[in-house]
């Protein structure tokens, strides 16, 4: 038997994140899924899996930050607010991951890597004016970014009251003329602003909470929101999700393959837009797990992650690199519903280093807060660089000794306060794990506080009753052990910070958006779509080339031969 090849004195880092997944919906955790996950499951089987990975909030948003930063998003005012709303709503709203806030990325950039950011950001874009480019990921780390800095589906919109419909309606009409007339657009744009001002105004004023009126902006979400961005350059806008998958995977193979030709390490941050909800599968793929419509896009999902993986085995690549796989959120959309109305805040964790690690199961408690400390405790580079205080802990040690995580609190928040505490008994022979959920303003009252074993009752189903010696040394051992997270006040909170700002609008990109498409119309679609059509019949091409509509594939669906023509421009 060939011995394992010594790791490389500097591995290459790929992050793939997905959007909304479920532990339960991915056949190495759950073998019994209606749509089995061989890609998932062959990063799983080669790594290290984390059975009981969890996140420290209850939002995208806020995990997001926190996987990037190894901190609680408390600490910069990321965590969804009572008073305002829950996560990011807008790409042209100022909240977002503050500048001064470390991120992997920094941290490996000035370590020498190559880095890219590609998908779903998710964590803001800018300050005083989009060009300023304050939150987004090319001034936390990533020397390139391609993809949306939110990932947004057209939904329904409230119902306007009256006063409110004029202004909408002319600052409507004032955009569509920017975007068509190049001639008068300098003219129009004051006007525009008024308007939009006046709006925002009457918005502000119209009563509510501030989550009623952040929602009154869908009427603009495909002028406000749909952008598809290169670096800081509008690339497409407005955009569909749907079928989005091959164009930004296809920028990260590249990537890949870029920087061996250029022999130096990398990381690659992919955020995939799947499972998002509604699905975002591409029309080739529906109905293809035969179950609904989020499994279909699981599959989807899952294809990416097995290409991700190709590619670096094509290029010899996967041995000397670490892998880390997580989703960002746990929104309880499994088909059937198996768990209680109870927040959980698992999610699926797979970390594979095939030059390094041996494959094994990690049965305690992590966290997406351990992966910042975790890589730079496997390559070495960058502790020195920290300059703040981490709320996660590196994995590296059990990991390469296939040990357990030492770690027996992971807090997860509601906002300001504290929701819910995972914690491991300090039996070390035989731990168990319990649930501990905490209500707000009398923490830890027998009468409010429930209490879960979640190793014997991983769905939580059966609280532990509150007169049983195991409840009681719990509580206790967490009265004892409780921990107040530094604290600022969350950004969502802020109208404005939450509402999409005129200044933040890309005035000067204004010719990019094409008026009068429908994003997820075949013609506009196809221009992505054609390249997954050809990715998707020959696995091991990484060439986006396009045939005749007669050298397509007959069985593909009506949808791809009648859009087989030149897009709109």
């Amino acid at each position: 038997m060939m011995a394992r090849a010594a790791a490389p004195a500097i591995p290459n880092v790929v992050i793939l994140l997905a959007n909304n997944v479920r532990t339960d919906d991915l056949s190495c955790y759950n073998p019994d899924t209606p749509a089995p996950t061989p890609n998932i499951d062959r990063l799983a089987a080669g790594g290290v899996l984390l059975r009981h990975h969890t996140v420290p909030a209850l939002t995208p948003t806020a995990n997001r930050a926190a996987h990037l930063t190894g901190q609680m998003p408390t600490r910069y005012g990321l965590q969804e607010s009572e008073q305002g709303v829950r996560q990011i709503l807008h790409t042209l709203s100022r909240a977002g991951l503050p500048n001064s806030t470390l991120t992997y990325a920094d941290l490996l950039k000035k370590s020498g890597y190559r880095t890219k950011a590609a998908g779903g950001w998710e964590l803001g874009w800018a300050c005083e004016s989009w060009a300023d480019a304050c939150h987004s990921p090319l001034k936390h780390g990533f020397d390139s970014f391609h993809g949306v800095p939110l990932s947004v589906s057209i939904s329904e919109p409230e119902q306007l009251e009256e006063s409110l419909l004029p202004t909408m309606q002319e600052l409507n009409a004032y955009l569509e003329v920017m975007a068509n007339q190049s001639a008068v657009r300098s003219i129009y744009r004051p006007i525009a602003e008024a308007a939009w001002y006046q709006w925002l105004a009457q918005v502000v004023t119209s009563g509510g909470s501030l989550r009623e009126q952040a929602r009154l902006t869908a009427e603009l979400q495909q002028k406000l929101d749909l952008l598809l961005v290169r670096d800081d350059a509008v690339a497409r806008w407005p955009y569909s999700l749907q079928g989005m998958t091959l164009p930004i995977l296809f920028e990260s193979l590249e990537f890949i393959k870029s920087s061996k030709r250029a022999g130096k390490p990398f990381l690659l941050q992919h955020s995939f837009l799947h499972v998002h909800d509604p699905p975002v599968t591409a029309p080739h793929r529906v109905g293809n797990s035969g179950v609904n419509a989020y499994y279909d896009s699981v599959l989807e999902l899952d294809w990416a992650v097995g290409r991700v993986l190709d590619h670096l085995e094509e290029l010899e690549l996967l041995d000397d690199t670490i892998v880390y796989f997580a989703s960002d959120f746990n929104d309880l959309m499994s088909y059937p519903p198996k768990t209680s109305n109870i927040t959980d805040a698992r999610v699926p964790g797979m970390f594979m280093y095939r030059g390094l690690m041996k494959p094994h199961v990690l049965h305690r408690p992590t966290s997406v807060l351990d992966l910042l400390p975790t890589v730079v405790d496997v390559i070495g580079k960058g502790a020195e660089l920290l300059s703040m205080e981490l709320d996660g802990r590196s994995l590296f040690f059990p990991m390469l000794t296939q040990g357990e995580n030492s770690q027996r609190y992971h807090y997860s928040y509601r906002g300001d306060d504290l929701d819910s505490v995972t914690i491991v008994s300090e039996d070390e022979t035989d731990p168990t794990i319990f649930k501990l959920y905490i209500t707000k303003g009398c923490q830890l009252c027998k009468e409010t506080t429930l209490l879960y074993n979640l190793t014997a009752d991983p769905y939580q189903t059966e609280a532990i009753g509150p007169e049983t010696p195991t409840f009681n040394q719990v509580v206790e051992d967490m009265r004892a052990n409780l921990f107040a997270v530094p604290t600022v006040p969350s950004q969502l909170a802020d109208f404005w910070r939450v509402m999409p700002l005129p200044p933040l609008f890309p005035w000067a990109q204004a010719a990019a958006y094409r008026a009068g498409v429908d994003p997820a119309g075949p013609a506009y679609l196809y221009s992505f779509l054609e390249a997954d059509v050809v990715f998707a019949q020959e696995p091991g091409s990484d060439e986006r080339a396009g045939g005749a509509a007669s050298e397509l594939d007959p069985s593909l669906p009506t949808f791809y031969r009648l859009a087989h023509r030149e897009v709109p421009v």
